[in-house]
């Protein structure tokens, strides 16, 4: 059938009425049933209700399980890992499609089902998630339930907090350490790297491609931030924003005998966005990778050097306690054999690091020697029964 070039125009004319209409129509919340409060999309410097915009909100699973289909390539093990969350943060999936990715199990809970774990039943898992984007009343009840996440951290679990949210409520972590809501600080569309040497940074646990400044961008790349004077002893600041002074936004701290990683990047959300917004899709593998500390640490029995390894993930970090170079710390991660307890450099790595472990005999020895210095770094460890529980809990000796 034929159709005359002034029917086409008006079709096309009134399709675009249409369109512009429907795009300038409110976004509705979509309230669901035992949810509480609005989410809210943060706009950049104005971190007011009236500038927010109300978005649907997706429930996550109150339970459910997954167990690890593919082998992640640095890993002798997998590792189990505890989701709590009320919804999917922005809507999306990326926190478990990239736990599945490297070869980790994991766990959905909301929060009425982690009331009914036992201590034990949380501290069997290697590390607990708090997903991005929660809402007040999860806030609110993470408040409430410091003290159980401050005891998972303690007692040797790898927390991962994804602080960064919508909610007006601000948090208080393990440690003391202060998140405050955007709503009370801000929306930074750009973030900076502090510390290059850091594996969320370098890459190294994955892909090696490290993260650069130009990859720290976003709508919103961080919300809220972390308050300076709080920051626990010893932790490192990783990231901080851009836009409003130089606030904390990702850091990493020991907490007894286990790990916190704290974050207010919008992990979930730039992940979706790959291509416009770098970092998630460049980092997010490696801020799980890196989440477990260290489960073996040697000392020299010399006091010459310490070495720190996760028989999982190959992680190590080796520090020189005598000599011209005391102080120096190196970091990285290794190639794993022999279940865990044998690592040595990964090809093309600016140290060559060898460790060697005996569980039988309590025994441990390797070396290190950098490229760049000429440092070579020996250790022999014949009682590995009486090291410190702790890596970096060493010193030099006086």
């Amino acid at each position: 059938m034929k159709r005359s070039g002034n029917l086409i125009v008006a079709i096309a004319a009134a399709a675009l009425v249409s369109l512009c209409a429907w795009a300038a129509a409110p976004v509705t919340a979509v309230h669901l049933p035992g949810q509480n409060g609005q989410g809210r999309i943060g706009v950049k410097g104005i971190p007011s209700s009236a500038a927010a915009t109300p978005r649907p909100r997706v429930p996550s699973p109150s339970f459910e399980t997954h167990k690890a289909s593919a082998p992640q390539a640095l890993a002798a093990a997998s590792m189990s890992v505890l989701i709590v969350q009320n919804e999917w943060p922005w809507g999306k999936t990326a926190d478990t499609d990239v736990l599945s990715s490297i070869g980790y199990s994991y766990t959905i809970v909301d929060t009425a089902t982690f009331d009914g774990m036992s201590a034990s039943a949380v501290q069997a898992y290697d590390i607990v998630l708090i997903a991005s984007d929660q809402f007040d009343a999860f806030n609110t009840w993470f408040n409430a339930n410091l003290a159980r996440f401050s005891q998972y951290a303690q007692a040797g679990g790898a927390l991962i907090v994804f602080a960064g949210t919508n909610s007006s409520v601000s948090t208080t972590l393990p440690g003391g350490l202060q998140y405050l809501s955007p709503y009370t600080s801000g929306y930074s569309n750009h973030d900076y790297i502090v510390d290059a040497t850091d594996p969320i940074v370098t890459d190294v646990l994955s892909q090696g491609v490290p993260l650069t400044d130009a990859d720290l961008y976003g709508n919103a790349c961080s919300h809220g931030w972390f308050v300076e004077n709080t920051l626990p002893a010893g932790a490192d600041v990783v990231l901080r924003e851009a836009d409003y002074g130089g606030h904390p936004t990702l850091i990493r701290y020991s907490l007894g005998a286990g790990s916190v990683i704290a974050s207010c990047q919008t992990w979930e959300w730039a992940y979706s966005h790959c291509g416009e917004f770098n970092f998630s899709c460049k980092a997010l593998d490696d801020v799980f990778l890196s989440a477990a500390g260290f489960n073996l640490a040697f000392l020299d029995d010399a006091g010459a050097s310490e070495a720190c390894a996760n028989s999982h993930t190959g992680r190590f970090q080796w520090a020189v306690l005598s000599g011209p170079y005391t102080g120096t710390t190196f970091n990285g991660a290794l190639n794993v054999y022999n279940g865990g307890t044998m690592f040595w450099s990964q090809a093309g790595a600016s140290q060559y690091v060898y460790i060697y472990y005996d569980p039988n005999n309590h025994t441990a020895w390797g070396y290190l020697y950098d490229y760049t210095t000429g440092l070579y770094s020996s250790l022999f460890d014949s009682n590995t029964l009486n090291d410190p529980a702790t890596c970096g809990t060493s010193q030099p000796p006086v």
